[in-house]
């Protein structure tokens, strides 16, 4: 822009929040998520809820590994944990990890790729976004594996595709 011509950049107004809570299966890049305003206890047992509907079909337990966040130390979260530990069993990261967390890695993609420098006419616009975007997610598991791969593990794999 030249000096003294700002170009005016509209927007819809107070910035507000999407809260996402978001599973995979490390295995094989299944991916489950709940979106709600709040990040809350409620969201992360209603994520969990809907993992512990598929251990039955699957006849297998689940191992769940959840960060030290806050709203994963409600008391009504440590009831219901303790309700379903037949079908989930719960890793705690040691505080501060985000590097051993593999969904990050996966919100980091989605934030850099599908959500930076985009202006959105309305929230609605918004989470209708969103929405998509995860729903792209959980349909293909194949893409979420390798988004969560560690560089070291894509490097091995493009290596062991050149050699063969």
């Amino acid at each position: 822009m030249r000096r003294g011509h700002q170009q005016r950049v509209r927007s819809p107004g107070v910035n507000r929040k999407q809260t996402v809570f978001g599973a995979f299966c490390y295995g094989r890049g299944l991916f489950v998520h709940h979106g709600q305003p709040r990040k809350t206890a409620w969201g992360v047992q209603m994520l969990l809820q809907k993992l512990v509907r598929r251990a039955p079909r699957t006849h297998r337990r689940m191992v769940g590994v959840m960060d030290r966040g806050s709203p994963h130390h409600a008391a009504s979260l440590t009831r219901y944990l303790e309700d379903v530990k037949e079908h989930l069993e719960v890793f705690w990261l040691p505080h501060y990890s985000p590097d051993l967390n593999l969904i990050e890695r996966f919100w980091k993609h989605l934030k850099a790729s599908r959500m930076a420098n985009v202006l959105f006419a309305s929230f609605r616009a918004f989470t209708r976004h969103i929405g998509a975007v995860l729903a792209n997610f959980s349909s293909h598991p194949d893409f979420v594996l390798s988004v969560t791969a560690s560089p070291r593990q894509t490097a091995t794999s493009k290596n062991i595709l050149v050699s063969t």
